[in-house]
């Protein structure tokens, strides 16, 4: 049988350009549909990376919505960030019904605000129309692959992750000056699907002595293996910095099209650590005591 080059060759002789580029397109169209997407190798380096590094899934969990809590430790008062809206607030309102706190809820995108305008009355539900990112100020965000018109985005990308060109601007901020704002000093539940943003805010946070009680992540694979090497390494750096930190991390199960990304729920076990300032409160304190008992 002629090899494919010998092939490729009488048809062009035979077909001519344009009708051999045609049978050319249509025979890797067929491959494509033959070549589905769990054979990606992509996909499969992240399915070894998560089983690898993750826990298994705890199925005390409960689901809230499409993403999973352990709502024990969740109470009224508890402080719940939910960063990245879309169109899909299942979660939010299954924290809101069930646990009975106020959520407060972030996404710059046009789509999102649009949507919703359809709670604003909804006396759980806190919307800012705000990205969450390293700084403040003003960001591009890419489109995503589906978007011709800024009113239709509806999954923006701060980091580029659908390798778009188009953009729009929108304000961001850092998280902790959202919770400075709001007069929130802990966190008892972060959760974060921003298309490719959350380790990089996520990584400031820690740095800013920010540890939630619950960590919700989608931590979205990029498209090039260049990329991915370094974003299996910093993944990993993270999970282990976590565990130094007294979290239990476990991956959490998605229906759609699982392994697109990493997703996971991070639970603290041990306190969290002081920030420097705080640890210069209590140092101060102490010597205090101490002095007041040197005087006795």
């Amino acid at each position: 049988m002629p090899s494919h080059p010998v092939r490729l060759f009488r048809s062009l002789r035979t077909r001519g350009p344009l009708q051999t580029w045609r049978l050319v397109a249509d025979k890797a169209r067929r491959v494509d549909a033959l070549n589905p997407w769990f054979l990606d190798p992509r996909r499969i380096a992240t399915r070894r990376f998560v089983h690898r590094h993750l826990q298994p899934f705890d199925r005390k969990l409960t689901s809230f919505g499409n993403y999973w809590l352990d709502p024990k430790p969740l109470g009224e008062d508890a402080v719940v960030y939910s960063c990245g809206v879309g169109s899909q607030i299942d979660f939010d309102l299954a924290v809101a019904a069930r646990v009975g706190c106020q959520v407060h809820l972030f996404d710059p995108t046009p789509r999102s605000i649009a949507f919703m305008k359809r709670f604003a009355d909804h006396q759980m539900l806190h919307f800012t129309p705000v990205g969450v990112w390293t700084a403040n100020g003003d960001a591009s965000f890419h489109f995503d692959a589906v978007a011709g018109r800024t009113q239709d985005v509806g999954n923006a990308s701060i980091t580029n992750l659908f390798d778009r060109p188009e953009t729009f601007t929108a304000p961001v901020k850092t998280l902790r000056t959202l919770m400075q704002e709001r007069g929130h000093t802990q966190l008892d539940v972060l959760k974060m699907d921003i298309e490719g943003a959350a380790l990089d805010v996520l990584e400031q946070a820690l740095a800013d002595g920010i540890w939630p009680g619950q960590l919700v992540l989608e931590l979205e694979r990029p498209r090039r293996w260049k990329s991915i090497r370094t974003y299996f390494a910093r993944v990993r750096e993270l999970l282990e910095r976590l565990a130094a930190e007294g979290y239990e991390v476990v991956r959490t199960p998605r229906d759609h099209g699982p392994y697109r990304s990493i997703e996971l729920l991070a639970r603290r076990r041990t306190p969290a650590p002081r920030s420097d300032a705080a640890a210069a409160t209590a140092t101060r304190a102490e010597a205090a005591v101490d002095i007041a008992a040197g005087a006795v």
